[in-house]
């Protein structure tokens, strides 16, 4: 009996050490995304708009991963991670099989996405039940829905802008970092979570 326990609390600490390995890489790796965009060339329009879909395509199905990941440890945040990733490869998906060539409908589609994701990340900060997950979700959120209605602000002088000189660089690069911004605040979410929730999950098991 005794041996049966500690067998599961053995493998308890190792499912959580897995699970919080999945959640670091991941943020590591979206974060990487967030950051190549202040390297990436926006002045040509199709170069712009293609690395926007490979980026989030690969951001997408690492935040898909991380929620399959977090829902061992929060139902409900890990569905609405996976919700969040899932936006991400259909803003990719369509960036790169109908890619928006016009400056007002690549500016659009991203600020749909920032405002997209601020508000459920919103949700998601009042259903969590674990204070440092809240407030981290809060930031986030804060961050998108920021950047969003910045973005939504800017649209009128991109449509105009674009209507007398054709593709606005600046405008669409200022979009193209907003989303890189928002992928960094991701990133750095799972990676803040991967620690704490492990060591707060461990110390139940052992509890018990």
């Amino acid at each position: 009996m005794v041996l049966s326990t500690f067998e599961k609390e053995k493998t308890g600490t190792a499912d959580h050490r897995s699970q919080r390995l999945v959640l670091l890489l991941c943020g590591l790796l979206i974060l990487l995304c967030g950051a190549a965009t202040i390297i990436v060339d926006a002045a040509d329009p199709r170069d712009v708009v293609r690395k926007t879909g490979v980026l989030l395509l690969i951001a997408g199905g690492l935040e898909v991963i991380a929620g399959i990941a977090h829902r061992r440890f929060e139902q409900t945040e890990g569905r609405l991670d996976v919700i969040l990733g899932i936006i991400s490869l259909a803003v990719a998906a369509y960036f790169l099989l109908s890619p928006a060539y016009t400056a007002v409908r690549f500016a659009g589609l991203l600020t749909l996405w920032l405002l997209s994701r601020g508000g459920i990340d919103m949700l998601a900060a009042f259903l969590t039940g674990d204070l440092f997950s809240e407030e981290g979700r809060l930031l986030r959120a804060s961050v998108d829905l920021v950047l969003g209605l910045v973005s939504y602000i800017g649209l009128g002088t991109t449509a105009w802008w674009e209507s007398l000189m054709g593709w606005p660089t600046t405008a669409s690069h200022v979009t193209f970092l907003f989303a890189g911004v928002s992928l960094a605040a991701a990133g750095l979410f799972l990676i803040g979570i991967s620690r704490p929730r492990y060591a707060r999950e461990e110390a139940r098991g052992i509890d018990e």
